[in-house]
């Protein structure tokens, strides 16, 4: 009996069959049902990743929301700031053109002080000088103490003895006024005399200093002229402006501190000299002795 084999396979056809088994070259599983319990569980891990991300999302919208409502804030705050730039920069040019008038109106007030000033001072000048004109016949007499109820022929008395003492020949009639000047507290008031001349006024204060030259020792003085008491020196000066009384009291000050050996006063003038010899220095302001201080 023949036995009838198979004829083998050829390689072509083996591969066919293999490929049409399983495209991937593996074998082929067979499909889960739904409700597997893998399947279940993917389900859920779907679920849960859903609610994950609505719930992220809602958290980002949230945030977002919340950005959104800042910048917007934000961005009303600059536009409140930009407008308040705005006004303090209005106000600002609004202060700067006002400095500029404001500057402009008080140079022109400084410039109308100083003319002024000066308007004063040249008031000041010419006041002083004729002040110092209707003095120009008056003199100071200072030491002689003053009596109850002193008349003015009492005073005539008392300058008529001077005279007889310091040689001055002069008639009664020479003196115009005679009355006694404003002084200290509780002290002797001076003396003013107010003669007819400046001739007589300087024939005076000749005789005065030509006494007191040839008595060093012993020179005028209120018992020499008879009077009772103690004995007090007399002096015999101009009757000078209380400007130019001010004025001779700081030239004597600065005489003594800087070295000046010379200070009198003529005229109504004052006058300070260094040296014997050297030229008088006259005294017209405070500033002058302020500027002779500063050369000590």
């Amino acid at each position: 009996m023949n036995t009838q084999r198979t004829p083998p396979l050829q390689t072509a056809e083996i591969a066919t069959r293999s490929n049409s088994q399983d495209p991937s070259g593996s074998r082929s599983k067979r499909p889960r049902p739904i409700d597997s319990p893998d399947k279940a569980s993917d389900i859920d891990n779907q679920v849960e990743i859903m609610s994950m991300l609505t719930k992220w999302k809602t958290e980002q919208e949230s945030v977002l929301s919340k950005l959104i409502k800042d910048v917007a804030e934000i961005k009303s705050e600059i536009k409140q700031v930009h407008k308040t730039n705005t006004e303090i920069e209005k106000t600002l040019e609004f202060m700067c053109k006002n400095y500029e008038e404001m500057k402009s109106r008080v140079d022109t007030l400084e410039k109308q002080r100083e003319e002024q000033n000066k308007h004063i001072e040249k008031i000041e000048e010419r006041v002083e000088e004729l002040e110092r004109n209707a003095r120009s016949t008056c003199l100071e007499i200072r030491g002689i103490p003053e009596k109850p109820n002193e008349t003015k022929n009492d005073l005539l008395s008392i300058i008529e003895n001077m005279q007889n003492k310091i040689k001055l020949e002069a008639e009664r009639g020479f003196i115009r006024n005679i009355y006694r000047a404003r002084g200290k507290p509780n002290g002797d008031r001076p003396i003013v005399m107010d003669v007819t001349t400046p001739i007589k006024k300087y024939n005076l204060f000749q005789a005065v200093k030509k006494y007191n030259q040839h008595h060093i020792n012993d020179r005028l003085n209120t018992a020499a002229i008879g009077l009772q008491g103690k004995k007090n020196p007399i002096y015999v000066s101009d009757f000078l402006t209380p400007k130019a009384r001010r004025l001779y009291f700081l030239a004597r000050d600065v005489a003594r501190s800087n070295g000046y050996r010379f200070c009198w006063c003529i005229n109504g003038k004052i006058f300070i000299r260094k040296v014997e010899g050297s030229p008088a220095i006259a005294i017209a302001s405070e500033q002058q002795i302020e500027d002779l201080k500063q050369k000590k």
